[in-house]
This record gives structure tokens, sequence and C-alpha cells, in this order.
């Protein structure tokens, strides 16, 4: 017997994600946002805590409010390419959800270059690109380069060429 669905899942997705992108009433709470009313009218009792606008859209919508944070996430984050993939159920809100994290997680990572080329930018701002170099500045570089080489990002011909450049500027 199969207990998982999943074409099943990926409809029921298809439209819960539809139902939140047109009843979210994101921030209209905090906000006291035009139809701030409305949310307030979902509110039960006057003297009640106020809820969090993500669970007066799953009351709405009939999910729950950690799946309305992670469909905001992907409206949020993702692109229509990934909307339409959820909309047609060829993906669900979870699958989504990971390759939006994912996604943003790779772009906030920095290589070892670009963390290289920033420190550099540091040491020598970009008006001072055609003036020579200090000695601090071109240990910097060598230091760099040495660990550079230890990482496996420069062979030994680029180090030794690095530090014959270096050597001979600084005599």
């Amino acid at each position: 017997m199969n207990y998982f669905n999943k074409s099943q899942t990926n409809r029921n997705d298809r439209v819960i994600f539809t139902l939140v992108r047109e009843h979210d009433v994101r921030g209209k709470c905090a906000n006291v946002a035009p139809g701030t009313e409305v949310a307030q009218v979902e509110q039960s009792g006057v003297h009640s805590t106020v809820r969090r606008s993500s669970e007066i859209t799953a009351i709405i919508t009939g999910t729950s409010a950690r799946k309305v944070e992670r469909i905001r996430t992907i409206l949020d984050r993702g692109n229509v390419e990934l909307w339409s993939l959820i909309e047609n159920g060829n993906l669900s809100i979870n699958s989504a959800y990971n390759k939006v994290i994912e996604k943003n997680l790779l772009d906030t990572q920095l290589s070892v270059a670009d963390v290289f080329f920033k420190c550099l930018k540091m040491a020598i701002p970009e008006d001072y690109y055609v003036r020579v170099m200090s000695e601090g500045e071109l240990f910097l570089i060598k230091k760099f380069a040495e660990i550079f080489h230890a990482e496996g990002y420069v062979d030994l011909s680029d180090l030794k060429k690095i530090e014959s450049i270096i050597t001979r500027k600084l005599n």
C-alpha cells in the first residue's frame, strides 16, 4: 500500500501556494496598513494577544504559519520560474524553499579570491592603483600567496613568480 503520493502532495502545495499568494495579510497588523481592520477581525477576542500575520494568513488559507512563512521566503527570494513550477505541481513548497535557501547561502559565501581582492581594496584604495605599493602591502600579498599555495589555489611556479617580483620591489 502506498502511503505517500508525491503528485498529490505537489497538487496540495500548488493550491496552498496560490491561496497564500492571493490572501496573504503580511505585516498589516504590525504596520497599521490599509486593511488592518480585516486582519484584526480575524483576532479572537478583544483582549487577546496579537497574532503574527503568518498565523492569520494560515487561518485564512487552511495551512500552518510555518508553511506560510516558507511560501513568503519563496516569493521574496525566488523567481517566477520557481513559482510556476510550484503552481504547475512539478515542485513541492518544501523543495522550492530548500532551493531558495541553498541558493542564497551560495550567494553569501565568499571564495578565497573574493576575500583576497576585498583585502586588497581595503589596503589599496582604487584611486591609488597607479602608486607604488608599500612594503607592508607587498608583505600582505606575499602572505596571501603563501596561504593560497598551501590551500592549493596557487601552484608553486606562480608562488615563486610572486615572491620574486616582491623581492625585487623590496630591494
